[in-house]
């Protein structure tokens, strides 16, 4: 009987340190469970519209999506072409797009509801940073005389294609000198392609066309015609940079473009890359962090790039910066 009960005893015995072994192992299966490596950030797919294959959104896009996964792989970037700035601007308010690259002035008319955007006013828009200058060319053929914003009276020019940026530009220029589309000769509002088309054949005497500097159509032009590059007088840069917030004082260099022998005072929007409030904080706040980490990324990208510095970034910006990408311009000390 006693060995019976010695036997129980050790039985039981063994039984409590299987069990407390168990609850040991159960317990630091747990912990190292909740405490051992994180699991990896879920992927989040987004889009971002640029504008023509050949134009300098596109490839510009193609780095910033590259830029974007070097520093946060999780975020995925497709890049798709589009019709330019008012598209992408629509495509945003529509929520069929994450970021759109567009100029300042039209995310401006979007914000604002003006303009191409009377009654369709987009307040959800958001900056995430301006990126390089779009400066307003005013071309002429030499042989045409024009030597001034004034002498395009009563000449042949190309304003920009309807409802297009290059010709709210030409309308508010034209404005600061007291003068409108009806001054003009014939206003021809064409692309840029028939316009430069038109340019060479001596079909029209001016072009006025948005754009950054060195743009290809212009190049073009001036290797195949000679031409001269109409500046913005001081006091008319002034008054437009007072007028609108999305306007900056900008110049040619002297030999710009081929035939441009001095600099040549103008004004330039900006191109941006816009969002709206739909994108998270977090999200913009790791797309903006990753454009300043990977600037040598981006400057590949396209030489415009170089332009795109932390100083830079918040210049010109005509719309309300994402609350996100604000988080880390506070973080670098800007504001």
């Amino acid at each position: 009987m006693f060995k019976i009960k010695i036997f129980l005893i050790l039985t039981l015995a063994v039984f409590c340190i299987a069990c407390g072994d168990k609850k040991e192992q159960t317990q630091a299966t747990s912990t190292q469970t909740e405490g051992g490596a994180k699991e990896p950030p879920k992927t989040e797919f987004l889009s971002i519209t640029s504008g023509s294959i050949t134009g300098i959104y596109y490839p510009l896009s193609n780095a910033i999506s590259k830029s974007v996964a070097n520093v946060f792989p999780e975020l995925k970037i497709n890049v798709e072409s589009s019709g330019g700035s008012v598209a992408n601007i629509k495509l945003l308010q529509n929520g069929d797009t994450d970021l759109g690259m567009v100029q300042n002035d039209i995310a401006y008319y979007a914000h604002s509801g003006t303009n191409m955007f009377e009654g369709q006013q987009f307040q959800g828009v958001r900056g995430i940073t301006t990126l390089y200058s779009e400066i307003v060319h005013i071309i002429a053929r030499k042989s045409s005389g024009i030597k001034s914003v004034k002498d395009l009276k009563g000449k042949r020019v190309s304003v920009g294609a309807a409802g297009s940026g290059t010709s709210l530009n030409t309308e508010m220029i034209l404005g600061t000198y007291g003068m409108t589309f009806e001054d003009l000769g014939r206003a021809e509002r064409v692309s840029i392609t028939q316009a430069t088309d038109f340019f060479k054949d001596g079909k029209i005497d001016a072009i006025f066309y948005t754009a950054g500097l060195g743009n290809a159509a212009i190049t073009d032009i001036s290797l195949l015609t000679d031409l001269v590059l109409i500046p913005i007088d001081q006091i008319n840069v002034n008054y437009l940079i007072d007028s609108y917030n999305f306007y900056t004082a900008t110049e040619f260099t002297k030999d710009a473009y081929k035939g441009v022998n001095e600099p040549v005072k103008t004004v330039a929007v900006k191109a941006m890359l816009a969002t709206s409030t739909n994108m998270t904080n977090q999200t913009a706040y790791r797309i903006t962090k990753a454009l300043f980490e990977q600037t040598d990324e981006l400057h590949k990208g396209h030489a415009k790039a170089k332009e795109f510095t932390k100083e830079t970034a918040l210049q010109g910006m005509s719309v309300p910066v994402h609350e996100g990408a604000m988080k880390y311009y506070k973080e670098i000390g800007l504001k």
